[in-house]
């Protein structure tokens, strides 16, 4: 039986096929919005078009002129009838008290604890006080009293940037919602159209199917209430992607310190694989623990002329893996214990040659500002062990959370 390809295609049937079919079957192409400047004025543009349904699933939303355009965008939306819902991390508070402008957009004060987190993170990697919150903001009253907005934001290290629009586009990638995220760091978001994909996405969270790597798209993820705090599949499915590379790794991560990555690196390294690694100099948070698995990498392999760890001055906030120029991972995890296990994550897994060429042009374009490491890489040790630490403690306290009392 031939099979005819639709006359308009949405993604649906290349998307459940293996990659080197799919290369010849009709969809819509893969939008990659690379910055702030271009991934915001996508977001907007589908919250306008949106007819029925909007699902944002958001970790930082700060109060700034970004994430006031945002909720306006949303606020509109729910004039006209569109049925908004927002899940909303309340984890993620302390961040936008103890950085920028030190407000949240739907989360205007903070609890105790997380009031001494946000202290200690501005303290530390601010080298200022955190500032008193200047009360609630206008867009987020207003989308409290919406009727057609639904909010959730009690939920907890909830990490995901998901957008669903009328459940037949998804945009998702690494970037919250603020003025950084427009403006000043490197990030990613990509645009997915077809139904089939949000039903994908749907069935990977509940548990219904697992990850496929021969599949053209399919969704890389954890859900603490569908896999627990154990043994995350997201964790060995990634590291199964490195330990596949053959030909060429190209990484541009914000946050590292899961050792199993490093080494899953220095593997790679030793057989022969190409390997640009692109980091921040100066990251926002755990850089002293970011360099020390760097170092690690550089040390444990002997910098060899295949491998080049690049730091750059601006904040890189990605999380991209380019595999053998055909494969890419792309979203909210980061290469840490965090996001393997404890943070709920979402990633896309695409096979798409064009994809992969635009990401790697950009990561290779990053890393010409950039200064190639060679020998050892500075850091404070220390640091480095406080860092770990704090991350340790902190999902040793998600852990008891989970087991507690899971989430519905």
């Amino acid at each position: 039986m031939r099979l005819h390809p639709p006359s308009a295609p949405d993604g649906c049937v290349s998307a459940a096929l293996p990659w080197h079919l799919a290369v010849s079957m009709p969809r819509p192409p893969i939008g990659l919005a690379a910055g702030g400047d271009a991934a915001f004025p996508l977001i907007l543009r589908r919250i306008a078009e949106a007819r029925h349904s909007i699902d944002i699933r958001a970790y930082i939303w700060r109060d700034d002129h970004t994430g006031r355009t945002v909720a306006r965008a949303l606020l509109a939306a729910a004039d006209r009838g569109v049925a908004v819902s927002i899940a909303k991390d309340r984890d993620a508070a302390s961040y936008e008290f103890s950085e920028r402008t030190g407000r949240s957009l739907l989360h205007p004060d903070l609890q105790p604890y997380d009031r001494l987190e946000a202290a200690f993170l501005s303290t530390v990697y601010s080298g200022r006080p955190i500032r008193r919150a200047a009360g609630p903001s206008a867009e987020g009253e207003a989308l409290r009293a919406h009727p057609n907005v639904r909010l959730d934001i009690g939920r907890r290290y909830d990490h995901a940037k998901v957008y669903v629009f009328d459940e037949r586009r998804i945009v998702l990638g690494g970037m919250g919602i603020g003025d950084e995220a427009r403006h000043d760091t490197i990030d990613y978001m990509v645009d997915l159209e077809g139904p089939c994909l949000v039903e994908r996405y749907r069935a990977r969270r509940a548990g219904q199917a697992d990850f496929d790597p021969v599949r053209s798209i399919d969704f890389l993820l954890h859900e603490r209430a569908t896999h627990g705090v154990s043994a995350p599949p997201l964790r060995r499915d990634r590291l199964g992607l490195l330990a596949a590379a053959r030909r060429s790794l190209v990484v541009e991560m914000a946050y590292f310190g899961d050792d199993a990555f490093v080494d899953a690196l220095v593997d790679a390294v030793r057989r022969g694989v190409e390997t640009t690694v692109v980091a921040s100099r100066r990251a926002s948070i755990l850089r002293h623990l970011n360099h020390a698995a760097l170092d690690d990498l550089l040390v444990r392999t002997g910098a060899p002329a295949h491998l080049g760890v690049y730091l750059v001055d601006a904040e890189v906030h990605a999380k991209v893996v380019v595999v053998d120029g055909v494969a890419v991972d792309l979203g909210s995890a980061n290469f840490s214990p965090l996001s393997h296990g404890i943070y709920d994550e979402v990633n896309v897994h695409v096979r798409d040659t064009s994809l992969a060429a635009r990401l790697t042009a950009e990561i290779r374009k990053h890393a010409a500002t950039g200064e190639r490491q060679g020998g050892r890489l500075r850091h404070r040790r220390s640091l480095a062990v406080v860092e770990a630490w704090l991350m340790a403690r902190h999902a040793r306290q998600v852990a008891r959370r989970a087991t507690a009392a899971p989430r519905a």
